[in-house]
């Protein structure tokens, strides 16, 4: 064997190896970057209109509340900047830290307010598919009144 071509493959391996590992860290960045601005907050986007961003693990879930009523729905990732909540026409992106764009609408944290668990966020983080549960905005304000009877109002999907 020529030792001469045993190095060649042996530097062609090595170069593989260094453009692998180079791809891999590449791409956990990006994914980091975008998760990295995605935090677990109460927003506020004017009016009445409240967002909390919840995690739990590698679950992503949003809670919003406006004179609509609430909706709680499973987040996302649809690319390097930005996600999409299940059943929400409108794209979800971090801007910074503090700030989060949705659709038109931006939305500012507010840092004295804690993310507070409802029944349905916590069944959309304990859920691993697709998840969104609407609720009509006579119930929506007063989070423990019972759910029955809303003849359709309180939607819950689950995918």
């Amino acid at each position: 064997m020529n030792p001469l071509n045993l190095g060649r493959a042996e530097s062609i391996q090595k170069w593989m190896l260094t453009l692998a590992v180079v791809g891999v860290t590449w791409l956990t960045l990006a994914d980091v970057r975008c998760q990295s601005f995605l935090q677990q907050k109460v927003y506020w986007g004017g009016g009445s209109r409240y967002v909390e961003i919840a995690r739990q693990g590698d679950r992503w879930c949003y809670q919003g509340w406006s004179p609509n009523g609430r909706m709680v729905a499973s987040i996302h990732p649809q690319g390097e900047d930005h996600y999409q909540i299940y059943g929400f026409p409108v794209p979800l992106k971090p801007i910074d830290r503090d700030t989060i764009e949705l659709g038109d609408s931006i939305y500012q944290s507010l840092p004295h307010m804690a993310v507070e668990g409802t029944p349905e966020l916590e069944q959309c983080l304990s859920s691993s598919g697709a998840y969104r549960h609407q609720i009509a905005p006579e119930r929506a304000s007063n989070l423990n009144e019972p759910r029955n009877g809303m003849n359709g109002l309180n939607k819950v999907i689950v995918e």
